[in-house]
């Protein structure tokens, strides 16, 4: 890999794009199935439909686990000596947490597709909010890996 490639501008930059991506499929998605639906409805009356405990119970874990794996990975990261290696360790981190959210989301939106429940979508989208607030910014970044001093100038500096 390239040393512009591995700057800290480009890493950022590669990880807002990842984050942008994750959470644009998860909005396609759930509006070509929004589209696509016969009269979608809300409800709560199938006590036998098990997807209304499932659906909620996996949002739940998968925020649950994103949030628990995330900061496990970023005290390994605390770690590292180097501004790109801790940036690096970062990226796949982020990666990992955004996926943790996006697959309930997914999953919801296909419950949605089966059952034209419309709770089932409300959920993907709480889920894509919560994404969507997870955005990766410099400030984030600096904060979370808890930079010390030579890092964080450095990194104010190629960010600019």
């Amino acid at each position: 890999m390239s040393e512009k490639a591995k700057s800290p501008k480009n890493i950022l930059k590669t990880l807002i794009t990842i984050h942008y991506g994750y959470s644009v499929a998860v909005l396609a998605f759930a509006t070509f199935s929004f589209l696509i639906s016969d009269d979608p409805i809300m409800s709560f009356n199938d006590s036998d439909d098990l997807f209304l405990y499932l659906a909620p119970l996996f949002a739940v874990g998968g925020i649950s686990t994103s949030v628990f794996l995330f900061k496990t990975q970023l005290k390994r990261i605390y770690e590292k000596e180097t501004l790109e290696e801790k940036l690096i360790a970062y990226q796949s981190s982020h990666i990992i947490r955004i996926a943790l959210i996006e697959g309930p989301a997914f999953l919801s939106i296909v419950i949605f597709m089966i059952s034209n429940n419309l709770f089932y979508l409300i959920i993907a989208l709480v889920l894509l909010a919560y994404l969507i607030s997870l955005r990766p910014t410099s400030d984030r970044v600096k904060q979370d890996l808890n930079l010390n001093f030579q890092q964080e100038k450095e990194f104010r500096k190629t960010i600019q």
